[in-house]
């Protein structure tokens, strides 16, 4: 989701032809300077192309930019789009119901569990946190459980779950 505007990314290409006419290079020396075929670059500023790791990497020495920059575009515009779609959503939707529905053997002495909730399913989740006072109090996992569903009851009582 892109939480810093409603607009959506743009394509990394739609910047690659803005650094082009700020420096008034047409696409076919771009392309001479970084050793690849006129329509690599072409198809990267009309949008039919993405931005690979090795495109990044001499962008980045071509332009004197960061490799990362581009990259960071590509990523931004790809998930947008893969956001977009419904059944990829129905199946993250799936894949963490199932991860909240674990549930492990307890944690080894000298690990702790904090409690959350879910905002997808509304169910709480027990993670492993690094709390040691509470064994260091109690000594044992029992204890721990205890002061688990001590945390719980409080969280809930101060409104800190939905």
């Amino acid at each position: 989701m892109n939480t810093e505007s409603d607009t959506p990314p743009q394509h990394p290409g739609d910047r690659l032809r803005a650094e082009l006419q700020l420096r008034k290079w047409p696409q076919r020396i771009l392309a001479q300077i970084i050793g690849r075929p006129d329509q690599v670059v072409s198809e990267i500023v009309s949008g039919k192309k993405g931005i690979t790791p090795e495109t990044a990497l001499q962008l980045g020495a071509a332009l004197d930019m960061r490799p990362e920059f581009w990259l960071e575009l590509q990523d931004a515009y790809v998930i947008h789009h893969m956001e977009q779609d419904g059944v990829l959503q129905a199946r993250l939707a799936e894949i963490t119901r199932r991860a909240e529905s674990v549930v492990l053997d307890p944690p080894r002495r000298g690990a702790v569990y904090s409690v959350k909730q879910s905002e997808h399913t509304g169910n709480y989740i027990a993670t492993v946190d690094a709390y040691p006072e509470l064994w260091a109090a109690g000594g044992s996992e029992h204890y721990a459980v205890r002061k688990l569903k001590a945390m719980v009851a409080a969280a809930r009582k101060r409104g800190d779950f939905r």
